[in-house]
């Protein structure tokens, strides 16, 4: 022992150097400067101040740029509605993915609530401008459309009824019903509705799934519903699985309404915007509960998608064929955000392997990966903030995080707070996902979180915050270190007992 032990402290030394210096060496700026462009795809209505599907638009960005005429410069804040906690079930969530839009004068967030409302919020300052209490929880992120010179907003309730609602009063211009009612339908799951012209028309798409497991009437159905938005009145319906769907993606591919949308089954569906025929689908190896989004300016326009196997897909939106597949070390429930830095699209997405990739969405190749300390279950939300582009992403490690989409580096991380229940299960429920909006010149991110409260962070004020807090990558230096140094000296006592 006692030849051996200078040896071991000798290697010791090198390991604690050698992981120094690769800490240090991941932390480096990226040699090229990121130029933002406009998403990669095509939006579905032309409207600059709506918020026409799931994450904003077929990229899935969640972002967007208001100037009011007032110029009121936006505050931090935090909205707590309800003083009511219920006991946790599974596939129930907080609060769903917020959308953001400018009615009038207002730049309004929109958000639905496991307590059953609709809330519109000021977005400046997080005053409640109105709520709308339904049935039933609201799971899906609203569409905020300008119709016929009004703004509409359209969500689903777990009650099986479709609203249409005046964005500026919360007043209802139009209810669907999906299913008659009975009191054996146990559990159903409404999509995020995706708004769209067609043929010189606005409708809006919902995909919903209801079950009921009766002797009499059981009843176990998948399908997707497209409304005139206007009247509420059916334009087309069809039935495309028997599970959970995803929200859905509308794109223009050559020329064409293109409706894309995946399912727990495992499958990616295509279908015809204007009659709802399938035109084909793609079977992933997992199941499916990430939403895709679409790269329709690519050659070929691509269709990205994550799995529970593990795996982003990435295929051709005309047939349906792969081009590439990533495979990550754990589920992908996230949805992919599509955004253009230094002339090449990116993807960027969240695993359960705790970890926060970028691809080259040309070519599958990962760029660079950013590791958390919990299951990155949340969809991104991409912008420009000066000559960065800037990414954020929530975490299962109670953390959300803000990090520069070119060199990796964290930006910040906060903490919005504790989990509202005493326990979780790993990938049981689809928690929301920020959505961030310039207002006036001035970022915000809006972070609706599991402690019951929806968050809104000034990027001015995080970057004066970020000198106080340790990233990730000091902090696992850190440790290592620590542990090292522990080793050293368990090592030094057993060298000195053995001499003995």
């Amino acid at each position: 022992m006692t030849n051996r032990a200078p040896f071991i402290l000798l290697l010791s030394l090198l390991l604690l150097l050698s992981t120094s210096l690769v800490m240090q060496a991941s932390s480096l700026p990226g040699h090229l400067v990121p130029i933002f462009s406009a998403p990669t795809g095509s939006e579905p209505l032309t409207h600059a101040e709506d918020w026409v599907s799931f994450r904003g638009g077929p990229s899935n960005a969640a972002s967007r740029i208001f100037e009011t005429a007032t110029r009121q410069k936006p505050t931090e804040w935090s909205f707590k509605p309800s003083p009511w906690t219920w006991a946790y079930r599974p596939g129930t969530g907080v609060w769903s993915s917020p959308s953001i839009a400018q009615v009038g004068e207002r730049v309004i967030l929109f958000v639905g609530s496991y307590d059953n409302n609709l809330y519109a919020v000021d977005a400046f300052s997080g005053e409640e401008l109105w709520r709308f209490t339904t049935g039933g929880e609201i799971f899906s992120t609203p569409a905020v459309a300008n119709i016929n010179g009004k703004h509409t907003v359209f969500f689903g309730s777990a009650e099986r009824i479709l609203y249409a609602l005046d964005a500026e009063t919360g007043a209802k211009i139009w209810a669907y019903q999906l299913v008659d009612w009975r009191y054996t339908v146990g559990e159903s799951r409404i999509s995020s509705p995706a708004v769209f012209s067609l043929d010189g028309r606005d409708v809006v798409l919902f995909c919903w799934w209801v079950h009921d497991a009766s002797f009499a009437r059981p009843l176990e159905t998948t399908e997707a519903l497209l409304l005139d938005c206007e009247n509420g009145q059916r334009v087309w319906q069809t039935r495309f699985s028997k599970s959970p769907p995803s929200s859905p993606c509308v794109a223009t591919i050559e020329g064409q309404p293109r409706i894309f949308v995946s399912a727990r089954d495992g499958n990616t569906y295509c279908l015809d915007g204007k009659s709802g025929d399938l035109l084909w689908k793609h079977t992933s190896q997992g199941e499916v509960l990430s939403s895709p989004s679409c790269a329709a300016g690519l050659d070929p326009p691509l269709i990205l998608v994550g799995s529970r196997y593990g795996a982003l897909h990435a295929l051709d939106s005309r047939d349906g064929s792969p081009v590439w597949t990533f495979k990550a070390g754990h589920w992908i429930d996230s949805s992919p955000a599509i955004v253009e830095m230094a002339g090449e699209p990116y993807v960027l997405f969240g695993s359960h392997d705790q970890s926060v990739y970028c691809l080259n969405a040309r070519t599958g190749r990962l760029r660079w990966n950013f590791p958390t300390k919990g299951d990155v279950y949340s969809s991104p939300a991409v912008f420009e903030d000066g000559q960065r582009t800037l990414v954020a992403v929530a975490s299962g490690d109670d953390y959300l995080y803000l990090l520069d989409a070119w060199s990796e580096r964290e930006v910040w991380r906060d903490r919005p707070g504790r989990f509202l229940w005493g326990y979780r299960i790993v990938g049981d429920s689809i928690w929301s996902s920020p959505v961030a909006a310039r207002l006036n010149g001035h970022w915000i991110l809006f972070a609706p979180f599991y402690d019951g409260q929806v968050h809104a962070y000034s990027l001015g004020e995080a970057k004066e915050t970020a000198k106080h807090r340790s990233s990730y990558g000091e902090i696992m230096l850190l440790k290592i270190a620590s542990t090292i140094v522990g080793t050293l000296l368990v090592i030094g006592i057993l060298f000195r007992l053995g001499r003995q």
